[in-house]
């Protein structure tokens, strides 16, 4: 009886070894991206930001993501961020990382929209003693250049009757766009731009 078992369990771990990782999960590798935002004046930097959630059985082969084609953008900076456990509630953990892209246009690029590319990060697995290599892809992200770009923050988020709220306003503008010195009224108050 104990030699029965004993055959059930190897032959169970056996099988297991056999079925691929993309067999047992849907994507074993997945990019999830997102850019600070979608509207950028000329000299602005781009941050975009990658969540790469994988499982722990994969091995995807970083140093690839220096030598990402972000064309017409320039690459500045790349950080990798470290790994950190996703999901451990499932019978593959799965982890992620975080790589953040600091992205650029070149100085004489027009106003307009543009696409940040996708991109493609390879990684391997071993099903067996076999390695099998493959590839997860990131989908484009659009976003637009614009002349002038002005944002509006407020002190506090709720405020009472009768209290007074700082509202912080910022102003990003191109080289040739001049602004009027003019004066912003209020019922409070004055302030001069």
């Amino acid at each position: 009886m104990k030699k029965f078992f004993g055959w059930l369990i190897f032959l169970f771990i056996g099988i297991s070894l056999m079925i691929p990782i993309p067999g047992l999960c849907k994507n074993p590798v997945e990019i999830l991206m997102a850019v600070d935002h979608t509207k950028f004046v000329g000299e602005q930097n781009i941050v975009l930001k990658a969540e790469i959630v994988f499982y722990q059985q994969i091995n995807p082969f970083w140093e690839e993501l220096k030598k990402v084609n972000f064309s017409p953008f320039i690459l500045e900076k790349i950080i990798l961020g470290e790994r950190k456990i996703f999901d451990r509630e499932k019978e593959l953990t799965r982890d992620y990382r975080e790589v953040t892209f600091l992205l650029s246009l070149p100085v004489d690029s027009k106003c307009g929209s543009y696409a940040i590319p996708a991109f493609s990060l390879n990684y391997s697995y071993f099903q067996g003693k076999r390695e099998i290599k493959s590839a997860a892809k990131s989908k484009a992200i659009k976003i637009e250049k614009v002349p002038i770009l002005v944002t509006v923050a407020m002190e506090k988020d709720a405020i009472t009757i009768g209290e007074n709220n700082t509202i912080r306003l910022t102003i990003w503008r191109e080289k040739f766009i001049h602004l009027l010195n003019q004066k912003l009224k209020s019922q409070i108050g004055e302030s001069q731009v």
